[in-house]
């Protein structure tokens, strides 16, 4: 299912949103699932995409995370997932975190982590 979303963006039948940490979280995620070569290669990838855009971390995005960090008991990353959706008026959030789904303010859609 990652693989299809991946390449809905990459061929811009939809478009994303998300925050810069998404970079950091995708790129670990292939050094400590696959390698170290696998990562290097693909840590361009996701800036490639025309369907996603990137929201910038900034001051009213980490207050607004602070809100969710401590009214849903969110992981500090998590809050800020939250915060960048909320603050950009996205309804959905795509991720494996069931955590979200505690939040009346977003739908999470669930993903399976298949990649490659």
């Amino acid at each position: 299912m990652v693989r299809s979303v991946l390449q809905n963006l990459e061929n811009n039948n939809i478009s994303a949103i998300t925050s810069y940490l998404t970079w950091d979280e995708f790129t670990y995620a292939l050094l400590k699932k696959i390698n170290r070569s696998i990562a290097e290669e693909y840590a361009s990838f996701l800036f490639e995409l025309d369907g996603l855009s990137f929201i910038p971390v900034h001051e009213q995005i980490i207050k607004t995370a602070a809100h969710f960090f401590s009214h849903y008991k969110l992981k500090p990353r998590d809050a800020i997932h939250m915060a960048t959706a909320h603050n950009s008026d996205i309804k959905n959030i795509i991720s494996e975190d069931s955590d979200f789904d505690k939040i009346s303010l977003i739908e999470r859609i669930w993903l399976d982590y298949n990649l490659f």
